[in-house]
């Protein structure tokens, strides 16, 4: 079964999501991909954050887009061990040779033209850690997704859909490779569609062992949890 482990936000079910240490648990539990968020800071650089503010998942105040990273990162995580918000090199960094694929989803505006040039920039030792088929990018914004793919058309890219479009059609020739959807509007017709128009199809969140298991066997091609050995482990039980 080649289906994808996603952790979401990394192992966020064990530690505070998008933190170092939610990542690395995720390898360690046999994740295949780690999913991430990027917002821009006010100084240009890829901040690993979900909200637009750092209010509600740190000790600081303000938006990301108007604090540096610096600033940002004199912060501490809730309910962490003294995390503090990676910036997108940090991550890279640290899971490098890890074998794992990263899917970054893109938040705030610019992040597309902004992620598509810092993977360009990357140095000899990192691109030999980081391959273009290593890394997924993804965005409810069709927009950033379309700004990154110009710039890096070797690198794969989904759209995360919050409701099903009248014809899968529509997203055909836009460069998508994968769909992302909510579990809660997912069934095995949709998963069938998807992938008869040739797109992979990815379902979120999804932490509870029956829930889990219906999706595995509704052939989905991967899924987003919070705990990925619990997908892991209903995989090796759905194989058997």
């Amino acid at each position: 079964m080649n289906m994808l482990v996603i952790a979401h936000q990394g192992a966020s079910g064990y530690r505070p999501g998008n933190t170092l240490a939610a990542f690395t648990l995720a390898v360690q539990l046999g994740a295949d991909m780690i999913e991430l968020d990027v917002q821009a800071t006010a100084d240009g650089k890829l901040a690993v954050i979900h909200d637009a503010s750092v209010d509600r998942t740190s000790n600081g105040l303000g938006d990301v887009s108007s604090l540096t990273l610096a600033q940002i990162q004199q912060f501490k995580i809730q309910d962490s061990q003294g995390e503090w918000v990676p910036a997108l090199d940090e991550v890279l960094e640290i899971l490098a040779g890890s074998c794992i694929t990263l899917n970054v989803e893109l938040k705030s505006r610019g992040t597309g033209a902004m992620l598509a040039e810092k993977l360009s920039q990357l140095d000899a030792t990192m691109r030999a850690d980081w391959k273009a088929e290593d890394i997924l990018v993804t965005s409810t914004s069709f927009q950033e997704i379309a700004a990154f793919h110009r710039l890096r058309p070797d690198i794969q890219i989904g759209l995360i859909i919050y409701q099903w479009p009248l014809s899968l059609k529509a997203y055909q020739g836009l460069g998508l490779s994968y769909l992302i959807a909510s579990k809660k509007m997912v069934n095995q017709q949709q998963v069938l569609l998807a992938h008869a128009q040739g797109f992979k199809f990815l379902v979120s969140v999804v932490n509870e062992q029956a829930e889990i298991r219906e999706f595995i066997n509704m052939g989905v091609d991967g899924i987003f949890s919070d705990f990925p050995d619990r997908v892991r482990l209903e995989m090796t039980l759905v194989k058997a």
